[in-house]
């Protein structure tokens, strides 16, 4: 009898986790199947579903590589699709446009951008606030009851393998149109596909930022002109035959042409001009 019951028992827990197992597996692949079905008829066509949908799977796949659940990375990327869209959504209503991966960036990194952002859309903040803290309790319910446990080099295969996808996809759909930022509802693929931009941004700088710094001399005077210099030769003997060739049009145009590059540089202050008269073949620049 004790050796039957232990067989009982060992044949419950063996169907226990067959039942979880395959629950897992089977939100894993309603997961996919709902995600690309969204991408496909909500967000664009087949190339730009495509390329969606490899995203959120290699998402889904680093999170198989750190944690070896599939079903926590089934729960954390519907969670991360759903939050994505609804954000998006929601910029697109207040401003027009749609959500950027630098937008989250720049809210991150300015306290004053948090602030005024979290008093004009508390009740957006809250419920996004709600919603992220629930999904961390259901993936830690989930990583309790997952009895999955897929190796971590079977998780990087997939990774690299989606990743080649992926880059195959957005070669697929071709340059992005300038008007997807403001009229189409591409709400995620848009945000995907601002991530390349957003790290090429963080890697070189803003523009600002670009510019190397340099020490001043505080006795130095900037946009100092300079006292003296040189006048082209060249240029004037070109302005002399236009205006010897009788087209008045182009005299005057290149005549206002160097007038404005001499005030504009250092060489031209101080400097008086006369514009020649192109009915006379003689006519000269004079200075």
């Amino acid at each position: 009898m004790p050796a039957l019951a232990l067989v009982t028992a060992g044949r419950a827990s063996r169907l226990r986790r067959d039942f979880w197992s395959v629950l897992a597996w089977g939100s894993a692949g309603a997961t996919a199947i709902a995600n690309g079905l969204y991408f496909w008829l909500a967000e664009g066509g087949p190339a730009d579903a495509l390329f969606a949908l490899t995203v959120t799977l290699a998402v889904g796949a680093l999170i198989v590589w750190v944690r070896r659940r599939v079903l926590v990375a089934a729960v954390l990327v519907v969670a991360m699709v759903g939050i994505i869209r609804t954000i998006s959504y929601a910029k697109q209503q207040a401003t027009e446009v749609l959500l950027h991966a630098y937008d989250v960036v720049a809210l991150l990194s300015s306290w004053s951008t948090l602030t005024e952002v979290w008093s004009q859309h508390r009740g957006l903040g809250l419920a996004l606030a709600i919603t992220s803290f629930a999904s961390i309790g259901v993936s830690r319910i989930a990583d309790r009851i997952d009895p999955t446990r897929v190796p971590r080099h079977y998780a990087a295969c997939a990774f690299a393998l989606l990743a080649v996808l992926t880059w195959t996809a957005d070669v697929a759909r071709g340059p992005r149109r300038h008007t997807e930022f403001y009229f189409e509802n591409a709400y995620v693929t848009f945000f995907y596909s601002s991530w390349a931009e957003t790290a090429q941004a963080l890697w070189r700088g803003r523009l600002i930022e670009a510019a190397g710094s340099r020490s001043v001399d505080p006795k130095e005077v900037p946009f100092q002109v300079a006292e003296s210099c040189a006048s082209s030769s060249r240029m004037r003997e070109g302005m002399t035959r236009s205006s010897s060739s009788g087209i008045g049009t182009v005299a005057r145009y290149r005549s206002d042409s160097i007038r404005l590059q001499r005030l504009l540089t250092p060489c031209g202050r101080g400097r008086r001009h006369r514009t020649p008269n192109p009915k006379r073949p003689d006519a000269k620049f004079s200075t």
